[in-house]
């Protein structure tokens, strides 16, 4: 089982910069074949709450299908990006597609916790 997740802002002139967000949940057989994808996407918002509440709720029902599955997670170097991850999968992949000058800024942020794949050791 794969959680991927990633985001930006986006300025709404009036409304100010919301957060967009993408999430996809992949199942995955013994042979490495994607069985199922279940893609989420969420309405811009002030913050990320809310879809990390239905990213909860989609990783929790898959759960309750598969309980014995790795859970892989995988983002970019966004601080909150990996605390939710960490709360939800037992491995975690960087995706190293992210500007080099913003992984400068996260490297700290991501370089701390052991469980922490490269995304290239993957490939």
């Amino acid at each position: 089982m794969t959680i991927g997740i990633d985001g930006g802002r986006a300025n709404f002139r009036e409304e100010g910069w919301r957060d967009v967000m993408v999430g996809t949940l992949a199942i995955y057989d013994l042979a490495g074949k994607r069985l199922h994808t279940i893609y989420i996407a969420n309405a811009p918002e002030h913050g990320k709450n809310e879809f990390f509440k239905r990213m909860t709720r989609e990783i929790g029902h898959i759960k309750s299908y598969y309980p014995f599955a790795k859970y892989i997670g995988m983002s970019d170097g966004a601080k909150d990006h990996w605390t939710f991850l960490e709360d939800h999968t037992d491995i975690q992949v960087l995706d190293f597609s992210m500007p080099a000058s913003i992984w400068e800024r996260h490297q700290g942020d991501v370089s701390e916790s052991r469980r922490h794949r490269s995304a290239r050791a993957v490939a």
